[in-house]
Parts: structure tokens; C-alpha cells; sequence
């Protein structure tokens, strides 16, 4: 038997989003604006996926675990 990964605060914040959050939603979970958003992506606080050329961003749920425990460590 595998023992499962450790689970934590950032683990639990995040349960209740999808696997791949919308720009709105990672925005609205973070309580910050898109445009903000969109500045943690170009300088790489957060990575994302384009769904298609041109389309949508999506953010995958680990990346925003990544960024709550980051930002907990800065603080």
C-alpha cells in the first residue's frame, strides 16, 4: 500500500475548486483582481494552460497550492 501524499492548509483552501480554474475564478479564489491575475502569470507566480490558440486560460488547481504556500512563506 502507497502511503498518500501529505495533505496541508493550502491542500484544504483549495479543495472545493475545479482541477483547471478559469482566470475569473483563480482571480475571484485569490481575492484579487484578473488584471493582477494576469501579472502573476507573465512574471511566472503562477503558471497556466491555454486551452486553445487564442482561447481560454486555465489554471491548474496545484499551481494555486504552490502560490498559497509561497505567499505564506514570504509573509
Amino acid at each position: 500500500m502507497t502511503p498518500s501524499p501529505k495533505r496541508d492548509w493550502a491542500d484544504d483552501a483549495v479543495a472545493e475548486l475545479p482541477a483547471l480554474c478559469t482566470s475569473g475564478e483563480a482571480a475571484k479564489f485569490l481575492r484579487v483582481s484578473v488584471r493582477q491575475l494576469y501579472r502573476y502569470l507573465s512574471v511566472g507566480k503562477l503558471l497556466s494552460l491555454q486551452h486553445d490558440k487564442g482561447g481560454q486560460v486555465l489554471i491548474p488547481r496545484g499551481e494555486l497550492v504552490k502560490y498559497l504556500r509561497e505567499a505564506a512563506r514570504a509573509a
